[in-house]
């Protein structure tokens, strides 16, 4: 089996203000336990946050077709899409529609559903 790697952007995805989401603990220990690289990444901009995804891909040397980042912001799926990257909107900072719009494979209401929609 293929090593999937899950990038996390960070506020608003993981964490609100200092604490973690709902069921973030769960969602990470569960895709670490299933052997998965996980990675935090975020950044101010699309084209910053393109830089840091294919930094931690060529780190890692995982393909863009077993990658995924899943973010709350336009800008999370917008650098996802420019790196070739799946996308999983978070509803959050953008609605479901924007996410959609910015080019989001999936979008979920709550971190916890990232279970049934990222394929181990």
């Amino acid at each position: 089996m293929k090593k999937k790697l899950i990038i996390f952007d960070l506020s608003g995805t993981l964490v609100d203000g200092k604490i973690l989401v709902e069921g973030a603990k769960e969602i990470l220990e569960h895709f670490h336990a299933n052997n998965c690289i996980l990675a935090v990444a975020t950044a101010i901009s699309s084209t910053a946050a393109k830089k840091i995804l294919e930094l931690i891909m060529t780190e890692t040397t995982i393909s863009t077709a077993e990658t995924v980042i899943i973010g709350d912001a336009i800008t999370d799926i917008h650098a996802g899409v420019s790196a070739h990257i799946n996308t999983v909107g978070i509803i959050g900072w953008a609605d479901e529609i924007e996410l959609k719009k910015a080019g989001a494979n999936n979008v979920i209401d709550k971190i916890s559903n990232l279970k049934e929609t990222i394929v181990i």
